[in-house]
């Protein structure tokens, strides 16, 4: 057949008696043909649906895989169409071809079919030189050749049963499959997934889900970590031991093993993810298809404020912080609004405390508010959870700390002054005060307590006003002095007295606040005890005034050396600088006793222990306390000076020279006005013991006068008892 196949009829209708069996063999010949490429296609589509069943449930294909597939399958069944149907169908054979195929199949026929044939298309045989006797002879030899030869001789028709066979035989098959899949689901499943390509799943014992699916697709937040959950399917016969996480592209990523979290659930983090990929999670027999995650930016807030509100009571104007940085103090009881304006639309927007969470009110121009009332304002971070209306939420939350701190109590310092550890019953004892509030202070008063040496407890302390403090009422700050008689409490000697200064702030919220002073401590004596505690204090002053002159002796000796040098080595430049510090704590020293002579000063004041009390403080004051403070301020302040200049210009021999003299000077005549203080000291302190050795002399006579008089008394009343028994 394959000479037939490549001629072209080109010639005219043969006699009846030959066109009839021609027309006869090409409808054999075309049948014979749409069996044998039916055939051929209907087996090679069967082939191609196993092989691709086999391959589909083994490799367990993906949409874009399974395409391929189809595109392929198509593609060879359609070669095999055009191939073995369509080709053949479309040439068309010529008679002469026809009847030479049947002759060269049949050899007693000779060429009496193809002679026959060609003379019958052209009678005009004599210009051909053919005598038309012959020619019609020839013609009617053919003739009746055809009529008893085997014109299906040239098909192979054991072959045409054979595909007959085979064609019905698929048919079968096909009709087979087709019965099968009212009983079963696997040829649907087949169909749906490889010719219309459907996601459907092969049956199997597990079954994968990634969650958080919008779509089909995983949405993450670009730049930021994510946790890629995979949940085993409730309709899964088996739960998978272990889920592999494979990524496509790669780039340097291997399949990972995913975390057991819990039966059924698989994790895995992705660190920093800034780039769109693919991912299929495996697991049993089970596998998801490719499944695309998507970057998106994230929702963010921007223009975040903090406004805090005080408590009226503070009349405090709003503030408003960075709400990103912090910590931030604020007032207990204060409110707070936070707004801020977010990047995209806002499905949903979360304060977080430990202690409650509000929702966000999220205006249409993606502008989010909250408003925080007094009680909802605690210490402690604070959390700012977003999530935009495609589900995606930033890994980590906003934050802001605050830090709620209480309205503080006035500050409050006290000094008293004029008065040591000890005073008299009548003493009027006077407070120099200074009290500090962050807001206002409303009040100021004295508590004191007064109880015996031998008592185990104390009373109440008493509240006693200060007057001084009424200008400075409503101010954040007072300082003013103020004075309290002890001569209405009718204190005797042995008692202890306590004082402490309480001021009161502003705060009607939890207040008001109170503060206090340091507490003093003060012990009522008797004029004696008094009169001996001040001869002890000014003996202690004394005896540490002499060791200040020797000191300034010392240093005047020194400093004589030093001036005598013409020049210096490295060791005096060190000793200058020695002296020059020895000398500065010489006149701290000696202004240091002159305050606590001064107090003494006061305290006799206070006390009015003596008849003309002032003029005794006076007398301290005008020849201790105001020499002591000459010296200290002046000539001592002097030497320090000159010391100084000459540790200045030590390498400059003249001006050293002139300062060391200068200090010299001012170091002598600071001793000798010590030796002359000191002088004066000694005959106060003779003159105070004289005084004191003259108080004890009159209550000596005083205590044998008193009992002179008890005894008198007693006498006269036994002479009495005795002269009415005799009656």
């Amino acid at each position: 057949m394959a000479p037939l196949a490549a001629q072209v009829a080109t010639a005219k209708l043969p006699p009846t008696l030959l066109a009839q069996p021609l027309r006869r063999l090409r409808s054999r010949l075309a049948r014979w043909f749409w069996v044998d490429g039916l055939t051929r296609a209907s087996w090679t589509a069967i082939g191609i649906a196993c092989f691709d069943v086999g391959l589909d449930r083994w490799l367990k294909l993906d949409r874009s895989q399974r395409a391929i597939m189809l595109l392929l399958a198509i593609g060879v069944l359609g070669f095999v169409v055009w191939r073995h149907l369509v080709r053949p169908l479309l040439v068309r054979l010529s008679d002469d071809a026809l009847c030479l195929e049947v002759e060269l199949r049949q050899r007693e026929l000779g060429q009496k079919l193809i002679s026959a044939l060609q003379l019958a298309r052209d009678d005009n045989w004599q210009a051909r030189g053919i005598s038309p006797q012959l020619a019609e002879a020839v013609i009617q030899s053919g003739l009746d050749a055809a009529a008893g030869a085997n014109w299906s001789g040239v098909l192979d028709q054991r072959r045409e049963r054979r595909n007959a066979g085979l064609l019905a035989a698929a048919v079968g098959l096909v009709a087979l499959v087709v019965g099968l899949s009212l009983i079963s689901p696997l040829p649907g499943i087949w169909w749906r997934r490889n010719i219309q390509l459907s996601n459907e799943k092969w049956p199997q014992s597990s079954y994968l889900v990634f969650d958080g699916l919008r779509e089909g697709r995983l949405r993450v937040p670009r730049g930021e970590s994510f946790t890629v959950r995979v949940s085993v399917d409730p309709a899964s016969r088996v739960t998978p031991d272990r889920v592999q996480l494979e990524f496509r592209p790669a780039r340097g990523r291997g399949a990972v093993t995913m975390n057991s979290v819990s039966p059924g659930t698989f994790e895995h983090q992705l660190q920093r993810v800034i780039e769109s990929f693919e991912i299929r999670a495996a697991g049993g027999d089970a596998e998801t298809d490719w499944t695309a995650v998507e970057m998106v930016e994230p929702p963010t807030l921007g223009q975040l404020g903090l406004e805090v509100q005080p408590p009226a009571y503070t009349k405090l104007p709003s503030a408003v912080l960075p709400a990103g940085a912090g910590p931030h103090a604020i007032l207990e009881g204060s409110r707070c609004r936070l707004a801020a304006v977010a990047n995209k639309p806002l499905a949903a927007a979360r304060l977080v405390h430990e202690r409650g969470e509000w929702a966000a009110r999220i205006g249409d121009d993606n502008r989010v508010e909250w408003e925080l009332a007094e009680q909802q304002v605690h210490a402690g971070r604070y959390s700012i959870y977003l999530e935009d209306r495609e589900g995606i939420r930033p890994q980590q939350p906003l934050t802001f700390v605050l830090q709620v701190q209480p309205d503080r109590a006035p500050k409050v310092e006290a000094k008293l002054m004029g008065v040591g550890g000890t005073e008299l019953p009548n003493t009027r004892d006077t407070w120099e005060v200074r009290v500090r509030d962050d807001f206002a202070v409303q009040s100021a008063r004295i508590l004191w307590q007064a109880r015996a040496d031998e008592e185990a407890s104390t009373l109440e302390p008493a509240a006693v006003a200060l007057p001084a403090f009424e200008p400075f009422k409503g101010r954040t700050e007072a300082a003013f002095q103020d004075s309290f008689d002890l001569t209405p409490l009718n204190l005797g000697p042995g008692r202890t007295l306590t004082f402490v200064i309480e001021a009161e702030d502003n705060d009607e919220r939890d207040g008001p606040n109170r503060g206090r002073s340091v507490e003093f401590l003060l012990r009522i004596v008797t004029p004696d005890e008094l009169r001996d505690d001040w001869l002890r204090r000014e003996k202690e002053q004394r005896q540490e005034l002499e060791q200040v002159l020797r000191t300034q002796e010392e240093l005047l000796t020194d400093t004589q050396a030093l001036a005598a040098a013409a020049q210096v080595t490295e060791n005096d430049r060190t000793a200058i600088s020695g002296l020059s510090r020895r000398q500065k704590q010489a006149a701290q020293q000696v202004a240091a006793i002159a305050q606590r002579l001064d107090t003494i000063a006061a305290e006799v004041i206070n006390n009015r222990l003596a008849a003309d009390p002032d003029r005794l403080a006076d007398r301290l004051r005008r020849e201790l306390v105001a020499p002591l403070t000459a010296v200290a301020e002046q000539t001592a302040a002097e030497a320090l000076q000159s010391l100084d200049e000459a540790r200045r210009t030590v390498d400059d021999d003249a001006q050293r020279q002139r300062a060391l003299q200068a200090s010299t000077n001012a170091e002598r005549k600071t001793a000798e006005e010590l030796k002359n203080i000191l002088e004066r000291m000694l005959k106060s302190e003779g003159f105070q013991e004289a005084v004191q050795l003259l108080y004890q002399i009159q209550k000596a006579q005083q205590d044998v006068f008193d009992r002179t008089q008890r005894e008198k008394q007693q006498r006269i009343e036994a002479i009495l008892r005795g002269s009415g028994k005799k009656e």
